[in-house]
Order: C-alpha cells, then structure tokens, then sequence
C-alpha cells in the first residue's frame, strides 16, 4: 500500500515554489503518519517545470521494496504507482525485455507509458493507480484500474494542480476551494448512478474507475479507457468446456492476488464466493497458513454455533486454514472506528467495510494482504435473473416454462403462471408494469420512499440529478437479459463504493484488499457466458457451483443463499443499537447551522419517520455529523448564498 502524489505548476510560477513544495513535502508526511508507512521517497525540481512528485509505502509483494519515483527518463519522464500489476512477464515480452525482479510495477508502468504513450493502459492488468509526469509535453497523466480497487483524487490550489490518492492532503493544501460541495450530500441522500467518489469539498475530484486524467497546454480531460463487452470464447460452443475455462480463471484470479512477503488472510463467511476463494488459495499456498476472519470473529457461542458449523466444516477439509477468534471485546465500537477513519481520510464516506471491529485483530496478525468475496454476486456468481426475458424474446416458451417449473421447485420464484403472466405484462405494458411493481417489490418501494422522502430542500437538486435518481430506481423493470442485470449491478448500482470505503480502511488498518471476483478477466469470461449455463436445470449460479466442485463442501456448493444462518440476535441488536443512534443524532444536528442550510427542516425531523431502513439512515448521519465537525474546524465553507436560503451568522 502506498501514498503516491504529484504537485506541478503548469501556469505561472511562483518565487517561493521552492519553500512551499519543500513544506507541503513535510505535510504529506505527516498526514501518512496514521498508517506508519515504511519507506519514503521524494522528487523536487524548480525548473523547468516546478514538480513535487513523492511515495510513502508500506512493503507488501517483494516488488513493492523497489517502488519509488522513478524517472524513467531523468529530467523528462516520472511515474509513481500504487501498483499490483498481474501482468509482469506479458509486459516484459511487450518492452522486449528479460523478466527482472527487481523491476517495481511502478516502473513497468513508466517504461509501458514511454512505447505506448495513453495506450499503454490496454496492457495493464491488476489493481493499479499511477501518476505519470512527462517534461518532453509537459503533461500530467494519472489512472485508477477498471473497477477502481485503487484510488485517485485532484483539484488546483496555490501550489498548482495536485494528485494524490491521500484525500486529506488535497483538504490541508493551501488555497483550495474549500466550499461545501452539494452534490456530495445529494448523493449521499439520492439513489444516484455510482461514477465515483464525490468529494464533500468543491475543489477535490475523483478519478473514476476505468478512467484517466490528463491535462497539458490543451487544459484537463477525464476520459473512460475501457468498457465491459460482450466477446467470443471458443469453450462457450461446450458447457463442460464452459465450466473448465472458468474454473481456469477463478484459481488464476485467486492466484493473482496471493503475491505477498506476509501472511495472507481472507473474508470467510459460509456463502459460495468467500469459501471458494479460501479453498483455492489453501490448495495454492499448500503448506503456508491462510488465516481466516468472520463476522464480528466472535469466540463460538450458542447464538453463533449454528452459523460457524458451516464455516467449520468447510476449514476441516483444509489443513492450512487457521481461522481467527477474538479472545477480548474490541476496545472501540464500530461507531468510534468510523469516526476514526473519517478522520484520518479527510472526509465521511459512504462505507468503511463490514465488521470493523474485527480489523484490529486482522492488524494484530501482521497480516497485509486480506481476500475478499465482494462483488461476486454481481457478475462471477450471479443468479442469472432475466433469464426469463430472453427466452420470451427468442420464443422459446417450452425452454421457459420448464426453467419457471425448475425454479419454483427450488424455491426461488412464484407459481409459473403468475410469473408468466408478469412477463407478458412487462413485454407488452411497460408503463404499467412498472407501476406495478412500484406497489409489490420491496426494494423498488424502499428506493421510491427515498426519492420521495429525501430531506435536502429543493434549491440543492437540480433536475437532471433527479433524472438520474429515477431511471436508478426505475431501471430494474426495463432489464431484459442477464447481461443487462449485470451491467447495471456492476456499474449502475456499482461496486466502486465498497472497493473505495475497503481501500480507506484497509489503509487505516495497514492492510490491502485484494476482490479475486472482480478480476478483469475473469468478470469479462462470466459476463459473456451464454446465460442458460449459468442456470441449468433451474440452478442459480449453475456453472459456478459446477466449478467449485471439491473446493467446498456439498452443503455449501449446493445451498440457497437464503440458507446462510447469521449468528441468533446479531440482526435484532444492530437495530435496537441503530434507533437509538438515530434519535440521537436526529437530536444532536438538526439545529446545526450546516443542517439548517442544506436541510429542509420538517424533513430532516421527519427522517425517523420516512426511512424503515434505520442502518443506511445513520450510515449517512454519521457522515454527516463528520462534515458538521469539519465546517467547526473551518476546513469546509458553506457555498455562496442562494436565494431562499437561510442567512447564517
């Protein structure tokens, strides 16, 4: 895990660059200092360009004790990475070059951007964030990987343009616009498409996932690099070739991101994806430890034994799974942990992680490398919906009938009648199919009550914000393929916020999380995959549950997600501890200047009323609590005045 950061004056130059970039080097020290990172290196010229380009890190794979700025050219070219490339050998055969260990994927990268300029993002695979300075066309060029596993922030202040995936450091930087950014509390409290962190302040951007900046005389772009497609693979002629060509590139997605001088530790519920990954990293690590945390690593008790038998006898069949037990109660409640991590990023965030009370018995096992099952269930293990809609559109109403009759067995769908008739009315009443379930889909209800019930006053929304709001909640009852489904899980609805709050937090715990499910190639194989081999028969996630065989137990490969046992009461006493939050909170800001400007006051007292989901309620006034407490430390600043709007002292 690293910091990387650029500072560069593109414009005019100042007298006192060279005081000012030696200060703000300082800074980005200090504002590392939380994670203690292990080595530090740092660039600066005057001329011809003023530059400041550094790395702090933390080690990790045995090429991480190589990164540094590099300069590719000296004087002309230099790249700084926060870099996992998966890669190497293919690059090394690209640059013509004899495979070299002690060549850091920061390096790589530089070395890939001097032959290929902007394309050289098409041969890179992994998760990477990288910021390249290049004299000869005095350009600035940075990216974040496909689904935004790494992270990087922008914005222009006194000592110019800045990059750095430390968000703090743009917040500290001298001169930035430090005005309240409403978009960011827009999204926080509407369903809006996932394109990336917003920042609560007005002068911070994001790099999306997938995209890159660049910014020369022309001025700055942020341009997408790559887009998920649809592709042609020999094996998809066979379902048994099929099944073989994914397992192939499950094992090599799990293998990818074993590369680590420590410990590795992983995510282990008992649901399909968390144990086949730990079952392929077993096998794969044969003799070293896998050591293992799950749910809150409660020692087994009676409320919990029901949900660890599984989990249990998944670890019997494994010799080197070590699964890891809290022996004391955490010294800090996940409240007091997120409020730490707020902190030290900058900023609230919309997620930290699940079960944050575990993270410093992951820290205490020196463990820096932890293996996580998300994002599985959005393409790699998906259930296949919409499957129906496609054999409706082909006329194959045979093949239809039988899948509805094959579900309905299983327990995952209505009578097939019914579901046949709410197919019909989809496909020939869109409108009114949409209505309909507007009134029976619990989740498209939800949705609705917050696009109804938000609590910001109007002036903040502008209309297309609104648009976006409703084609997100509306969306689902336009799809009519497996492909659709995934698209929109994947991008629409979107990963990037989860992976972003697991960097943070990863960092905060000096670890780094590694999403075998969501390696490129192999989320590409799955996506295009026929669809009815991934529900044969009538089986969800089919051709997964085919590959894993052996890796898990049978139980487990064959059972229902609706059968994943949580331990007794952990449901019940998160929601009693939840309402309690919430009246406190409710209590605590609304008569805060921040609230009272952004807020309308009859709906924010509402918000207990409005909103049944009380953890997703208090997620959000957590965050923004954090960006009260930020505007009291003067770090933020209300926007300017808008008519209609309360004037503040």
């Amino acid at each position: 895990m690293s910091h990387i950061y650029a500072v560069a004056q593109l414009e005019k130059t100042s007298a006192l660059w060279p005081e000012l970039a030696t200060a703000q080097a300082e800074k980005m020290c200090a504002i590392s200092q939380y994670w203690q990172p292990e080595k530090v290196d740092q660039l600066q010229q005057n001329t011809p360009t003023p530059l400041l380009m550094g790395q702090l890190l933390r080690f990790n794979t045995p090429f991480y004790r190589f990164e540094k700025v590099h300069s590719v050219i000296p004087g002309h070219l230099y790249v700084v990475a926060n870099a996992r490339l998966d890669n190497r050998e293919q690059i090394f055969q690209l640059l013509d070059a004899a495979v070299d260990a002690e060549i850091a994927d920061g390096m790589l990268i530089g070395l890939l951007y001097q032959r290929f300029n902007l394309e050289c993002l098409q041969h890179l695979l992994g998760d990477f964030a990288f910021i390249i300075w290049d004299e000869a066309q005095r350009q600035l060029f940075a990216a974040c990987d496909h689904f935004g596993v790494k992270n990087l922030f922008y914005g222009y202040c006194d000592l110019g343009l800045m990059v750095s995936n430390e968000h703090k450091a743009l917040l500290m930087a001298p001169g930035l616009d430090n005005q309240i950014n409403p978009d960011y509390l827009v999204k926080q409290w509407l369903p809006l498409p996932d394109v990336g962190y917003v920042s609560p302040c007005k002068g911070i951007k994001s790099i999306p996932p997938a995209h890159y900046l660049l910014v020369n005389h022309d001025g700055a772009s942020c341009q997408r690099y790559w887009q998920l497609q649809q592709r042609d693979y020999p094996e998809f002629s066979n379902k048994v070739q099929s099944i073989a060509g994914l397992r192939q590139r499950f094992e090599l997605a799990v293998q990818r991101r074993l590369v680590t001088d420590f410990t590795v530790g992983a995510e282990l519920s008992e649901g399909l994806d968390s144990t086949s990954i730990c079952g392929v990293a077993a096998k794969i690590l044969a003799t070293e430890e896998l050591l293992t945390f799950s749910y809150r690593c409660e020692p087994i008790n009676e409320n919990n034994k029901e949900t660890y038998r599984d989990i249990l006898d998944f670890v019997e069949m494994y010799d080197n799974i070590r699964p890891q037990w809290r022996e004391v109660e955490p010294k800090q409640s996940e409240t007091e942990l997120n409020r730490a991590i707020f902190n030290a990023f900058g900023a609230p965030m919309p997620q930290t992680g699940q079960w944050l009370e575990r993270y410093p018995l992951i820290t205490d096992t020196q463990v820096r490398t932890l293996l996580s099952g998300w994002g599985g269930d959005h393409c790699v293990t998906g259930y296949a919906d919409f499957f129906e809609d496609e054999l409706l559109k082909s006329a194959k109403l045979l093949t239809l009938l039988k899948l509805l009759k094959s579900k309905h067995r299983r327990g995952r769908g209505s009578q097939p009648i019914k579901v046949l008739l709410r197919l019909l009315l989809k496909h020939l009443s869109t409108a009114f199919y949409r209505r309909y379930l507007l009134c029976k889909d619990p989740l498209l209800k939800q949705y609705n009550l917050i696009l109804q019930a938000q609590p910001l006053r109007s002036q903040w929304i502008h209309e297309d914000k609104i648009e976006q709001s409703k084609r997100i909640v509306l969306g689902r009852t336009e799809l009519q393929s497996v492909q659709q489904r995934d698209w929109r899980e994947l991008f629409d609805i979107g990963v990037h916020w989860r992976l972003f709050g697991s960097e943070v937090a990863g960092r905060f715990f000096q670890l780094e999380y590694r999403f075998p499910m969501l390696d490129k190639e192999l989320v590409e194989y799955v996506y295009s995959m026929p669809s009815a081999y991934k529900i044969w028969n009538g089986v969800e996630r089919s051709m997964f549950r085919d590959a894993i065989s052996g890796l898990v137990t049978e139980r487990i490969r064959t059972r229902l997600k609706s059968d994943v046992i949580l331990p007794k009461g952990m449901l019940q006493s998160q929601l009693e501890h939840k309402k309690l939050q919430l009246e406190h909170l409710i209590t605590e800001l609304q008569h805060h200047p921040l609230t009272q400007y952004f807020f309308d006051e009859a709906s924010f007292a509402a918000i207990p009323t409005n909103f049944a989901s009380m953890p997703m309620v208090v997620t959000k006034l957590e965050a923004l609590k954090a960006l009260c407490k930020l505007y009291d430390q003067k770090l933020i600043f209300l926007p300017e005045f808008e008519e209609n709007l309360p004037v503040l002292d």
